[in-house]
């Protein structure tokens, strides 16, 4: 791009510089749109980087990461804001496909897909898969497939592009909610200023997954019940029946176990060919990948999501966040 681009302020929030915030930096610092200015925000400097001018560090102490954001909002000299994990990182036509959308007045936001690194570990892998396939992730996946443009109702802040005069205006993020800040975020945009919220599938970074089981189970508990709260409190974007499904799923077998133990001659057919149905569509999505431990892992893996997802919402449901 020429000189006359805008500035584009790209905020990665992450408590310690390590080797994913490293590949971030470097990532951005490839972009074709060159100009920007990265603003990392760290706990604390822990040594001394040399990076070009363009890249600030500000550490912040041990704040939740919409503070950071909103610390990062308050530094950005960009007419845009981009934001990014810091286990993320863009495409060099990240913002080169994303900034000439907002021409049309009505997106108030961007975003797209946060695609599996290919070079992560089979673990990693599994996660990707789990969240990327038709059941594991559904009407969600394309959060993590490259698709069609759409106007969604949400977004996530690993890779979110706005206007810096839109942030202004709604005060930064809402620290209150994490996770869930980004879907409050995004409430506000369409609900508040009218906007519109644009899913691109050229906007495109690589994100790291959490590790199955354990490290993707948890980071599904903290899903589920965000949504399921949100669902409650702001229904306008998250009220949605793909939000509801995993419940419905753990209520079905909650439900369907018992009439089938106790009443077979009713019950016990109608479950298994409904069970063996979702199992078989599990396997087919395991069997997507050539990657035999993989593919293991991925039909274990949509299940356990979709149990502790439909919990979390549940739970999310009847309680009140912990902030």
């Amino acid at each position: 791009m020429g000189p006359v681009s805008p500035l584009v302020s790209i905020i990665i929030p992450c408590r310690r510089i390590e080797a994913y915030e490293k590949e971030s930096i470097e990532g951005c610092l490839a972009l074709k749109w060159t100009n920007i200015e990265i603003l990392l925000l760290p706990d604390e400097i822990q040594e001394s980087y040399d990076y070009p001018s363009k890249v600030r560090i500000i550490p912040t102490g041990k704040i939740k990461p919409a503070i950071k954001r909103n610390i990062g909002i308050q530094h950005a000299s960009g007419e845009y804001i981009a934001f990014l994990d810091s286990d993320a990182y863009p495409i060099p036509e990240w913002l080169e496909n994303a900034i000439p959308l907002f021409s049309d007045e009505r997106v108030g936001l961007v975003g797209g897909p946060s695609l599996t690194p290919p070079n992560d570990d089979v673990k990693r892998q599994a996660s990707g898969l789990i969240l990327a396939s038709k059941i594991g992730g559904g009407g969600l996946a394309n959060r993590y497939l490259a698709g069609r443009p759409t106007s969604v109702d949400d977004i996530p802040s690993s890779n979110m592009i706005t206007k810096k005069s839109i942030m202004d205006q709604l005060g930064g993020f809402n620290a209150d909610y994490w996770p869930g800040e980004d879907t409050y975020l995004c409430l506000q945009i369409k609900r508040d200023l009218n906007k519109e919220i644009l899913y691109s599938p050229e906007v495109v970074v690589y994100h790291h997954r959490r590790r199955v089981f354990k490290p993707h189970l948890k980071q599904i508990w903290g899903y589920g019940t965000h949504r399921g709260y949100f669902a409650k409190k702001f229904p306008e974007n998250s009220r949605q029946l793909t939000y509801f499904i995993p419940s419905l799923f753990v209520l079905f077998n909650a439900i369907g176990i018992p009439l089938a133990v106790i009443l077979p001659s009713l019950f016990l057919m109608p479950f298994l060919v409904i069970i063996g149905a979702y199992f078989a569509a599990c396997i087919a999505s395991g069997s997507a990948t050539r990657n035999a431990k993989v593919g293991l892992m991925v039909i274990a893996g949509i299940p356990l999501t979709h149990v502790v997802y439909g919990i979390g919402f549940l739970k999310g449901l009847v309680s009140e966040l912990k902030h």
